[in-house]
């Protein structure tokens, strides 16, 4: 997970081999990950203070820039888990706290009940972080010998560090482990796939905390989906939630239930209203088969904003997986900050016409570049910083290509193009010689010292006529 400016991988199934057999066993092992363009690179951590119990198939997420959520999971084929372990970066220290009155966990667990209120043991439950609480919904488990699927909602108080169970209003969602929920807005969850013995999903399912209401299904994948990774990005201006693998597959219900199919299918949902809706992502088609990932499922996913790639690591395909890829996505979420208008949005096609850019993620002291484009032609002028949502720049010549509505995007040196973007016209320039004055004002009936009226028609040297104003004339009399 992306904690601040480090990545953190914790815990998991690892795999040890043995002369006759190869086995799996849950750990607590705690990772930095090192990334360059084409290399990754794992370097181990001695965690401090109260070290969180082995366990694989946990939740966890970002509290903050030096603070990691970690909840349940599996301590064996057989055992969950329902604490609550805290994650603080202190300098170079990795220091786990265990939230205040919480006791210390049995070990080895014994899937007993919450002495605190909070949820039963289980695994494969999702969570997500929504003002100052941690919302965790469903899973696998139960206490003792229970082995049954959640569709309960618990919220966790970073404050208070306490658990209240979220009493719904009307009908829940079915039972299930393997999904995900993140947030949506200032009061709304959204939950998407999972499975269960009985049923499989693909709705995406909207929670309103307010009326603790669940609304119908959304939007529905192509097919049911479950133990898939989901990485929601804070994009500009749209934030993205990605997808990657999982399991697939529709069963009639009352039949056994099946393992399914695995995939490695890409895809995102834009979450800004207007444009909220599934999108595939188009893959190049890759030189060699090594350079495109098998089919998984479990795999790890993180969202690398220096090299803006979504990089997932391992998982399960029939065996447990160790290898990472990553997916270039910077033409999805596009840089840190964009442009969203400008004024005005014509000038002469010679340059010249000083503009006022609009728009979100400006930094003084950063090199900005205004892009004007058509096709595969542009003309870039730099811009001048004026406040954090505002740049100035002077147009730049547009004669090479040609008087036309261009397109205009932002570049930070080093950094891709804004995915945002405003239209602007460039058009002949205009010429006094060919522009007509008419009017009272430029009779023989003026008098001195008194108000004189007259209009200008513009017109370019092919002497069409203008459309559009913003020419400034200098206008000379002489006494006869």
């Amino acid at each position: 997970m992306n904690v601040g400016k480090r990545i953190i991988m914790f815990g998991g199934w690892v795999v040890g081999e043995t002369e006759k057999e190869v086995k799996a066993s849950a750990t607590n092992e705690l990772y930095i990950i090192s990334m360059t363009e084409k290399d990754i690179q794992f370097f181990k951590q001695e965690g401090k203070g109260d070290i969180p119990l082995k366990r694989s198939c946990h939740t966890a997420c970002v509290l903050s820039a030096d603070r990691m959520f970690i909840f349940g999971g599996y301590y064996d084929n057989v055992v969950r888990l329902n604490d609550v372990c805290i994650l603080h970066l202190t300098g170079a220290d990795f220091v786990w706290k265990r939230p205040p009155s919480h006791p210390v966990p049995l070990n080895p667990p014994k899937n007993e009940p919450s002495p605190i209120g909070g949820p039963e043991p289980r695994a494969d439950c999702s969570s997500c972080l929504l003002g100052n609480k941690v919302y965790i919904f469903g899973g696998y488990g139960g206490i003792h010998y229970q082995r049954k699927n959640f569709n309960d909602l618990y919220a966790f108080d970073l404050e208070k560090y306490d658990w209240t169970k979220i009493e719904y209003e009307n009908v829940a969602p079915e039972p299930r482990s393997g999904h995900i929920i993140f947030p949506y807005s200032n009061n709304s969850l959204y939950l998407l796939g999972g499975w269960s013995n009985e049923l499989q999903f693909k709705g995406l399912i909207k929670f309103d905390l307010e009326t603790r209401n669940w609304g119908n299904p959304e939007l529905e994948l192509d097919a049911s989906t479950w133990n898939f990774s989901g990485v929601l990005v804070n994009a500009i201006p749209n934030k993205k939630y990605f997808l990657f693998g999982g399991m697939t597959g529709d069963f009639d219900e009352g039949k056994e239930r099946k393992v399914g199919a695995y995939t490695r299918r890409s895809l995102y949902i834009d979450l800004e209203p207007s444009h909220f809706n599934w999108y595939n992502i188009e893959i190049e088609e890759p030189a060699s088969s090594d350079d495109r990932p098998i089919e998984r499922s479990r795999t790890a996913a993180f969202y690398d904003d220096r090299f803006f790639r979504l990089v997932i690591f391992g998982g399960w395909s029939n065996k447990w997986l160790g290898d990472a890829y990553g997916l270039n996505v910077g033409k999805i979420v596009g840089p840190d900050y964009a442009i969203s208008s400008m004024d005005p949005d014509k000038g002469q096609l010679s340059g010249g016409t000083l503009v006022n850019i609009k728009g979100i993620g400006f930094n003084e002291g950063d090199s900005m570049l205004v892009r004007f484009i058509s096709g595969k032609q542009y003309a870039e002028a730099p811009a001048t910083y004026v406040s954090p949502d505002e740049l100035t720049c002077v147009t730049p010549s547009f004669e090479h290509i040609g008087p036309k509505e261009v397109e205009v995007k932002l570049l930070k040196v080093s950094y891709d193009l804004s995915i945002t973007s405003c239209r602007f016209s460039f058009f002949k320039n205009t010429r006094a010689i060919r522009s007509v004055a008419f009017g009272p004002g430029i009779g023989d009936k003026c008098l001195a010292d008194s108000d004189a009226e007259f209009l200008i028609q513009a017109r370019n040297e092919d002497g069409d006529s203008r459309t559009s104003g913003r020419d400034t004339f200098e206008v000379r009399a002489w006494a006869v």
